[in-house]
């Protein structure tokens, strides 16, 4: 498991928030893209990826519709996955569009023959599962990226048409629809390279990161493509090439006048959350500060991704001990989610625990147990009770009993949480070893510090190979256990 990679896609979960199924008013209309199946020869496999994340980032543009980000996607079915004991199905999907809070699926199919490429692209109800709207477009693999902005375009305009109940049918003006339409296309040799880089970023972050290069050498210019390698080389541990990479996709918008644009805030924004993961809280703040700035100057305040940059700040607020400041932006961004109407959705129930932390951390303990336990409690009943939600909220109660003096409680409820890491794979997170960590004080506390000697190990071993600011006290953490444990 890359450590950097499972850190971003962690924290991705916890702050990419949420819309929308049980709203009061009408609210904006919520769509989550599935891959596009390849219905032909498995070699073209990799062109599910580039449209996916393309049409992603085309969404991402249109300021009245909201659009889940393909890393949440992979994470809610993971989730979902584990708490089913068996992979989520393609007729599944509709229903992991309810348990995220989405109103349509964008999916479809496509199949290659020759140098054609044919797209049946489709808009499908969460609520009813039924197809709503279908297009059929046609294109080449030498214009992949060109193809991929008409079935954006045609699929966007069908939707205009639908009426669901309590969601406000989006509008698109010409202009956001340009953005799409003449919009910056690479060459088809720097598309099918980024694809692949994509398809295999998961699997193989280096060969990945090598095919993002390749992508780049053939296109320079190829914002996404920079933005992919900054992301791969920060996850191998070149945090250098990383800001190099980022730096000169930020000088390109610049350049292109795009300083305003979703594009740009998304930008600032990643830079920002790749500084927290770092354990660099003043360069997060310095950047989500002007993303934040950027998502309120152009009108998106309803947005997803205003959201969550609301949180990333209050993490990092809270990693520098500005409670007021962290609790203010923290309440903020979870009252948006409540005038929502989500409180059903596997993000409502991180944003609860995200709060409850805060509190924790001021010192509020009996109300921030109340919080985790309301957190549980959405977990539970939306099926997600084997989840790395539940297993972290689970963990965070431990902190509390900590923070109280009351050690074994603490080393219970730790103990358990940190057995649900276990069965779900997350001995690499953060999150985990900060657990791990404070487990082991715990029994320090107790004065059974050869029990913790194996906890602050783990806490250590992952703050290494993720290069936290946090690693030599860790370290030196370990070598007091072991001096005092007589080893």
């Amino acid at each position: 498991m890359n450590i950097k990679k499972n850190a971003f896609i962690i924290f991705m979960t916890c702050v990419m928030l949420f819309s929308i199924s049980h709203a009061q008013h009408a609210v904006r209309l919520n769509i989550l893209v599935h891959p596009f199946s390849n219905a032909g020869a498995k070699s073209y496999s990799w062109i599910s990826a580039g449209l996916t994340d393309t049409v992603i980032a085309d969404l991402m543009r249109l300021s009245s519709v909201n659009v889940f980000s393909e890393e949440e996607r992979k994470k809610a079915i993971k989730e979902i996955e584990l708490s089913m004991t068996g992979l989520v199905r393609d007729e599944d999907i509709a229903g992991v569009g309810k348990i995220m809070g989405a109103h349509l699926i964008f999916t479809g199919s496509y199949t290659v023959s020759g140098n054609s490429v044919r797209v049946i692209a489709k808009l499908v109800d969460v609520a009813t599962a039924k197809v709503q709207t279908a297009a059929k477009i046609d294109g080449s693999l030498d214009a992949l990226a060109e193809l991929e902005d008409r079935i954006v375009v045609a699929l966007v305009e069908g939707a205009e048409n639908l009426h669901i109940k309590g969601i406000t049918a989006p509008k698109f003006s010409n202009a956001e629809k340009e953005t799409i339409t003449k919009g910056y296309n690479p060459s088809a040799k720097a598309f099918e390279m980024y694809s692949k880089a994509l398809d295999l970023a998961d699997e193989n972050a280096r060969e990945a990161k090598k095919l993002a290069s390749i992508a780049l050498g053939s296109d320079p210019d190829y914002i996404p493509a920079l933005v992919l390698f900054g992301n791969l080389a920060n996850n191998l541990g070149d945090a250098k090439a990383a800001m190099e990479s980022f730096a000169k996709a930020k000088r390109l918008l610049e350049k292109n006048n795009m300083q305003n644009s979703a594009d740009y805030a998304n930008l600032i924004a990643g830079i920002g959350l790749q500084a927290w993961n770092r354990g660099d809280n003043d360069r997060a703040i310095e950047y989500t500060e002007k993303a934040k700035q950027l998502w309120e100057a152009m009108g998106r305040k309803e947005s997803l991704q205003y959201i969550s940059t609301l949180v990333i700040l209050g993490a990092a607020y809270r990693q520098l001990n500005n409670l007021p400041k962290a609790l203010a932006l923290t309440e903020e961004a979870h009252s948006a989610l409540e005038r929502l109407g989500m409180k059903m959705t596997s993000s409502y129930g991180w944003a609860t625990s995200n709060l409850g932390v805060i509190h924790q951390s001021m010192g509020n303990y009996d109300k921030s147990m109340n919080i985790y336990r309301e957190a549980l409690d959405v977990f539970q009943k939306i099926g997600l009770k084997n989840s790395m939600g539940y297993a972290f909220t689970y963990s965070q109660i431990g902190g509390v009993y900590y923070m109280k003096g009351e050690y074994p409680s603490a080393i219970e409820y730790y103990s358990k949480g940190i057995g649900m890491c276990d069965n779900l794979g997350l001995q690499n997170t953060i999150q985990y070893s900060y657990y791990a960590w404070t487990l082991a004080n715990s029994y320090w506390m107790l004065n059974q510090t050869c029990e913790g000697v194996p906890f602050i190990e783990k806490a250590a071993k992952v703050f290494r190979s993720v290069g936290h600011s946090e690693t030599k006290k860790v370290e030196k953490a370990v070598e007091d256990f072991k001096r005092r444990c007589g080893k």
